[in-house]
């Protein structure tokens, strides 16, 4: 018998080891999941493990409030409620099933049978309202708990969404909520004292809540026109950059944003779209217009005419212009995951031979920030939608600096750009309110798989004076060719005559936007839990009378006491009874207990933190509500 070699020899034994390692790990598995299934180890290990996660970034980096200009809630965080119940330590299944059932509006049958399976943890209902909790904590139920997590919501569901983005678990994962992370972890590098890293952090935008509910519908009613297949309509103040309302078609809402396509989630005003020949023609004639070359002591309005630098004159203007930049602002970050760097439109026909050095290709961003600089007289300007700090001054400075990234400091500007207004103009139809309406449209082709389709393009700019906050509206339809096809049946109307219909009601909000910014406050919160769409839990489904039984009527007094007095007084809507109130703040005191039987009483006594200090007998006499 030959003798092994060593190497030969080690290598056996390596594989003996994992191979019996791996044996070991499958045999421990087999003998602990029925364990896991009676008892719930690894689910209560997970458990203890996502809590303390949860509780040390929550902690480090509490998410706040997102308004409008106008301090109206855009995303507000909320707790999000389940209940759950471990068998050992239930007293009572029968007496357990009745409260909770009469309570989360259960099928009493399917709860039973759930509480009696060979499970020791079992969870019963997710995201909860505030009501039912109260009711829940009202009752002590033995061996009944209640797991609270923060859950994002967006409580105006589609509106501007490709701007706010969307959170999970804490974390921004586009838009608006993805910049929040950068802002938070741009502080905690600071570690400046006076910077509370401890404390939510509330933002304002430059959005308009109520802006945007015109541009929502504007967006609707051009798709209804028939043959659309995407709308984006984008609304800016030229002078300052500030974005007032985005809206596009196909939408999302960001409560549910995993049931969306990349395609739909993808922000549209960031991808490159075809120049129709209107707009570069434009481009051309304002750098034919403005160049480099100052020395001429006599220049004749509109005379377009070549010099001998205008080849890399164009090529400057295209450069300070930004048309060929990839978008970088708060609101998105360039090469984020799924992010197209190439537009999906084509030119159907050959390309104008006078138009070579124009860029052929450009983002709507581009196209509405290039045209903002030119009615600037060539001065920056870079899209923006967060506005500040709510209440904290000190984060305005990082704002600014993640503002300017990417732009070049010092850069001379070698054009005179001071009557591009005027050129535009004169290439513009006027409409109302002194409005300026710029539309054309070209042919495109897209490629989808194997697959090519002929489509158009159309693309319009409108300029909105404002009382000297001027806006830029930037529409573009991407619609078969066959032309509008209304859903309705009604006639179809052209793209600049639905505008048109926006146009003043847009310049009169502006306005009195702009005049009383200083005097607006916060919008204060409606108290309650997340109450977004419930998911498929293990726990038993709702019976066929849920429907009637989704507002369960309170059986018990709720324990009102640190509730303020708004938050009170919604908890018992619904309930008879003759409601006394003394002093302000939050409830101190309350008659009758908490768990008494409503059936008992007709009449509930609030006692708050700053009222007198009185005895139930001396308020028979006082203020009363009838509920």
């Amino acid at each position: 018998m030959n003798k092994q070699s060593r190497p030969r020899m080690e290598n056996r034994q390596r594989a003996r080891r994992v191979f019996f390692s791996i044996l070991f790990f499958a045999v421990v598995g087999l003998a602990a999941w029925p364990l896991d299934q009676r008892f719930g180890i690894f689910t209560y290990i997970r458990e203890v493990i996502g809590s303390a996660t949860r509780f040390e970034t929550g902690a480090s980096f509490p998410r706040g409030t997102i308004y409008d200009r106008n301090f109206k809630q855009i995303a507000v965080t909320l707790d999000r409620v389940s209940v759950y119940a471990r068998k050992q330590e239930l007293q009572s299944i029968p007496a357990t099933v009745k409260v909770l059932g009469e309570i989360l509006s259960l099928d009493e049958k399917e709860l039973q049978q759930q509480l009696e399976s060979s499970s020791l943890r079992i969870w019963i209902a997710e995201g909860i309202s505030l009501e039912q909790e109260i009711a829940i904590k009202s009752k002590r139920l033995s061996g009944v708990y209640l797991q609270k997590e923060e859950k994002r919501f967006y409580p105006n569901g589609t509106q501007a969404a490709h701007l706010i983005g969307y959170a999970e678990n804490g974390i921004g994962l586009a838009g608006i909520e993805s910049y929040y992370d950068r802002l938070q972890a741009s502080r905690k590098r600071q570690k400046e004292e006076q910077v509370r890293l401890n404390s939510p952090q509330d933002l304002v935008l430059t959005l308009d809540l109520k802006i945007q509910d015109i541009l929502d519908k504007l967006v609707e009613d051009i798709t209804n026109q028939g043959n659309v297949r995407q709308v984006i309509a984008y609304i800016m103040e030229g002078r300052t950059g500030e974005i007032v309302g985005g809206s596009q078609l196909p939408s999302f809402d960001p409560n549910n944003f995993t049931k969306y396509s990349q395609e739909v989630l993808g922000n549209r005003f960031v991808v490159p779209i075809l120049l129709p020949n209107k707009f570069r023609s434009f481009l051309r004639d304002v750098a034919l217009l403005h160049g480099e070359d100052e020395r001429e002591s006599i220049r004749l309005p509109w005379s377009l005419r070549s010099s001998a630098g205008n080849l890399g004159s164009q090529l400057r203007l295209w450069e300070w212009l930004g048309l060929n930049d990839k978008p970088l602002t708060d609101f998105h970050l360039s090469m984020q995951p799924g992010e197209k760097l190439g537009s999906d439109q084509q030119p159907a026909l050959p390309p104008s031979p006078f138009l070579e050095m124009v860029p052929e290709h450009a983002t709507p961003f581009n196209i509405l920030t290039a045209f903002a600089v030119l009615q600037n007289e060539g001065k920056s300007v870079r899209p923006f939608v967060v506005q500040k700090n709510a209440g904290d001054e000190t984060g305005l400075n990082s704002l600014l600096n993640e503002r300017v990234a990417g732009e070049s400091s010092g850069a001379k500007n070698f054009f005179n750009l001071y009557d591009s207004t005027e050129l535009f103009q004169s290439q513009a139809r006027q409409g109302v309110a002194k409005s300026y309406f710029f539309r054309d449209e070209i042919p495109v082709t897209i490629q989808k798989g194997k697959n090519w389709y002929l489509l158009v393009n159309e693309l319009l700019l409108v300029t909105i004076p404002a009382g000297g906050n001027d806006l830029n509206l930037l529409v573009m339809v991407e619609r078969e060719p066959e032309g509008p096809s209304p859903k309705n049946g009604k006639k179809s109307m052209s793209l600049e005559q639905l505008v048109e219909e926006k146009v003043e009601r847009i310049s009169v909000l502006q306005q009195v936007a702009k005049t009383v910014a200083d005097v607006v406050e916060p919008e204060s919160s409606e108290d309650g839990n997340y109450q977004g769409e419930k998911d498929q839990l293990q726990g038993p489904r709702k019976g066929p009378d849920a429907k009637a039984k989704e507002h369960p009527k309170l059986l018990v007094m709720p324990d009102l006491k640190g509730q303020s007095l708004r938050k009170s007084l919604r908890l018992l809507q619904g309930v008879y009874l003759k409601i006394s109130i003394r002093g302000t703040g939050k409830v101190v005191s309350q008659k009758p207990v908490p768990g008494t039987p409503l059936k008992e009483i007709a009449e509930c006594l609030l006692i708050l933190d700053k009222g007198e200090d009185v005895v139930p007998e001396k308020l028979s006499k006082g203020t009363s509500v009838k509920k």
